[in-house]
């Protein structure tokens, strides 16, 4: 059981991140960030704060607040992060910019300067990364990248950081949250699952320290039956038509 922690949440105002604040509060001290900090669970351990994790500064400015109201960190979630789903060649540098910086830049940089805060001691630092960050999806080719980019930085991170510090990542698939009408997606990828299910699999992560979160035991399943038969690749496949179907038929609205 995670009991009597000081725990940092970014993204906390919906989907995994609510969740999260829901089924550790009580037993833990908890500061919850989100740009719309009035949509953060209301519980009598969690202090909400809305920051722009995005850049340096908001990122600078929650650990020292952070600091402030907990006096220590023992366990960070990074959990902010977005999607586009679109043609990627539509995306300029400031689009591209915009989502590496929030899903990327911020949860190493996070890990960074907590690190240099807590030295050698121990911390747990759990970042929400995908199942994408394995198999790049059509119209998601931006995000998939985002999420490729943090697996690798993990897998080279962990031989650096000192005994008692963990540094761990979750792969949710298909979430029911707000995440795809952020998107602007019109269809949910398949399997499914819904935000609670992710935060209960994250606080067993947590517990056992566990490097690699997996919420799905069917993705996890798919993941070994793929090195035998490429289901996930087929399915890939599948979607890829889909998705020059759609946009196909967008432009033909526009033209």
């Amino acid at each position: 059981m995670v009991k009597g922690k000081r725990i940092v949440i970014t993204g906390a105002s919906s989907g995994i991140g609510s969740e999260l604040c829901k089924a550790l509060a009580g037993e833990n001290t908890i500061v919850a960030v989100a740009r719309r900090a009035e949509r953060i669970p209301v519980h009598g351990t969690i202090t909400p704060l809305s920051i722009d994790v995005s850049n340096k500064a908001g990122m600078d400015r929650l650990l020292d607040e952070a600091y402030r109201i907990l006096g220590d960190v023992d366990i960070f979630i990074s959990n902010a992060g977005f999607a586009y789903y679109e043609k990627w060649q539509d995306a300029d540098w400031e689009h591209m910019d915009s989502i590496f910086k929030t899903n990327v830049y911020a949860p190493i940089y996070g890990l960074q300067a907590l690190r240099a805060r807590k030295g050698s001691a121990p911390f747990q630092y759990i970042i929400t990364a995908s199942a994408m960050s394995f198999y790049g999806m059509p119209g998601y080719a931006l995000y998939s990248g985002t999420k490729f980019a943090l697996r690798g930085f993990a897998e080279g991170m962990r031989y650096e950081l000192e005994p008692g510090q963990h540094l761990q990542l979750v792969y949710p698939i298909a979430t029911l949250t707000e995440f795809f009408s952020v998107a602007q997606s019109k269809h949910l990828p398949w399997p499914r699952q819904r935000a609670v299910t992710v935060a209960q699999a994250i606080v067993r992560g947590i517990e056992h320290k566990k490097n690699h979160i997996f919420p799905s035991p069917m993705y996890r399943f798919m993941q070994g039956v793929s090195r035998i038969i490429p289901i996930i690749p087929i399915y890939m496949k599948i979607e890829g038509r889909k998705f020059k179907k759609e946009f196909s038929k967008t432009e033909a609205v526009h033209d």
